[in-house]
């Protein structure tokens, strides 16, 4: 049966890949959950892999993760990672690197934009698994090739950090966040449990 850390660590994938919300993630989780769980480990995070690897011309839904699952056990074409030596910084996600690129729009005057996306690692094993996607050099050599892009900053997963939190992936919008917290606070407006759990970690100042 998946783990539920699996379940976790795949959708985290897919929301950086089809640039899901936090609060998105944290409201599927239980369904993801409950319907994955079912499926062995290894089955279930590579069909999410694939998927976001896919081309889709509308974002896809738990059951196309479903689908591709049951297609793979029924091809009996699972492909095991146990002879794969990923490198330290992208085993965590077997071969997979996130990426977020901190920029601003020249064309749209200047708009920020923090852009989150899967990319593959640049050891062979990553790049192997991985063929169709970019990998995190090959997308920043796109963006620093790319004139309506003034990048700010460039971040890529690692064995040090494995995922980014809201405010170091995107701190603008979580500054933004932020200040609409207080001032709901201050009105005696009541808020979700998700920002809850972000005014305790702001308050502990985690990183």
């Amino acid at each position: 049966m998946a783990k539920e850390r699996t379940i976790k660590n795949g959708l985290k994938l897919f929301c950086a890949n089809f640039n899901k919300s936090d609060t998105w993630m944290e409201s599927v989780l239980p369904l993801w959950t409950t319907t994955l769980k079912q499926y062995k480990d290894q089955v279930t995070y590579e069909s999410i892999v694939e998927i976001c690897q896919e081309r889709h011309q509308y974002t896809p839904k738990l059951g196309d993760v479903v689908d591709k699952i049951k297609s793979k056990i029924k091809q009996k074409k699972i492909t095991t990672h146990n002879d794969r030596r990923f490198c330290d910084d992208c085993r965590y996600h077997s071969g997979i690197r996130i990426t977020v690129a901190q920029y601003y729009r020249r064309d749209q005057k200047n708009r920020w934009v923090a852009s989150e996306r899967v990319c593959a690692c640049t050891c062979d094993d990553g790049r192997h698994t991985h063929p169709g996607l970019h990998t995190f050099e090959e997308r920043l050599q796109l963006l620093k090739e790319d004139p309506r892009v003034d990048l700010y900053a460039y971040l890529v997963t690692s064995k040090n950090k494995t995922i980014f939190d809201f405010e170091v992936r995107d701190p603008v919008s979580y500054s933004e966040h932020i200040e609409w917290l207080e001032e709901r606070e201050k009105s005696g407006k009541t808020i979700s449990n998700l920002q809850n759990i972000l005014n305790k970690k702001r308050n502990r100042g985690e990183q």
